[in-house]
């Protein structure tokens, strides 16, 4: 059994490999809070321009259930691939990505991508955080509107329904 040091240190070695193959070689790396899930993020600054780093370890550990899967598939690759789940699977992230730009949404782009180490680069849209914004005088009324705004967009948007990517989505 690997000590959780040592799970760490294998990881932040194959996080530097990673990097060191992108443009972002010579960044600086921040860390940055976690979301609900195992990912780690990381501002790199320096580089092409700044981006986040995104780490999503489960990714090269946990396979995602592949479209095509059939049942005797799912149930040899586990929970994620039984609910039909795409796990961390960064190809699904960077499709719902695309998807939701042509839909006029403002998210982050994958710019970079080793998908079977679970690393990503997407776009830094800004660390203002929406919890603290809404306590600025007029603010928190803008914020609704600009959400709601956002998913008008996304009840509007005619996406086209099928495979992307090799990902299976539904309108």
């Amino acid at each position: 059994m690997i000590a959780a040091a040592e799970k760490k240190t294998s990881r932040d070695e194959a996080r530097a490999r990673f990097l060191a193959s992108t443009p972002w070689a010579e960044a600086s790396v921040e860390p940055l809070g976690s979301d609900a899930s195992i990912r780690q993020y990381f501002r790199l600054i320096g580089g092409p321009h700044q981006a986040l780093l995104m780490d999503a370890p489960t990714a090269s550990l946990e396979p995602p259930c592949p479209p095509t899967a059939s049942n005797e598939e799912r149930r040899a690759l586990g929970y994620v691939a039984m609910v039909r789940g795409p796990g961390n699977a960064l190809p699904a992230y960077h499709a719902a990505s695309v998807i939701l730009d042509q839909c006029g949404l403002l998210v982050p782009s994958m710019v970079e991508m080793d998908a079977a180490n679970g690393f990503g680069i997407v776009e830094d849209l800004g660390d203002q955080r929406v919890a603290l914004a809404s306590f600025t005088e007029g603010v928190e009324e803008r914020l609704y509107g600009a959400a709601a705004d956002a998913l008008d967009a996304l009840r509007s948007c005619r996406a086209v329904r099928g495979r992307h990517h090799g990902w299976v989505f539904q309108t």
